[in-house]
């Protein structure tokens, strides 16, 4: 099984906007016994990780957990040039910009969020296949994952 691939186009503006926040930022793929996670941003300065993309994440780890037909996973980056340099900093700082309701919904959708480095209940191996620059938050990602 597949997760729908992520779509490219060469259109600029609102139409390029709404395909990009469309794209899936984790893609899953299981192959027999295996799942493949792939952090999908390569276009989005070398795989950086937005709160979406760390909710895909998450949700897809605890999926692969409880599913017992999977019995490794498999955590890699797109493309050739970076296994993932991050968090997105601009996606962060405009996070960090918010206030009111929207600063504390933001809040909250970290709070349901588990990260790699937080997941000592993982009853799978898991394996980093770390294609090119692995920095800062990219790095911690990789660090869990047995090589």
């Amino acid at each position: 099984m597949v997760a729908r691939p992520a779509r490219t186009c060469d259109c600029v503006g609102p139409a390029a906007e709404a395909l990009k926040m469309s794209e899936e930022s984790i893609l899953f793929e299981k192959s027999g016994h295996v799942a493949t996670l792939t952090i999908n941003r390569p276009h989005h300065v070398l795989n950086a990780m937005d709160t979406e993309a760390h909710e895909q994440l998450s949700s897809y780890l605890d999926r692969c957990n409880s599913d017992t037909d999977i019995r490794a996973i498999v955590l890699t980056g797109a493309g050739e040039r970076a296994f993932s340099v991050g968090r997105d900093l601009k996606a962060m700082a405009r996070e960090n910009a918010l206030t009111g309701s929207d600063k504390s919904a933001m809040e909250e959708r970290w709070t349901r969020m588990r990260r790699i480095t937080d997941r000592h209940d993982l009853n799978k191996p898991h394996i980093g296949r770390v294609n090119g620059l692995a920095l800062g938050g990219g790095f911690e990602i990789a660090l869990p994952v047995t090589s």
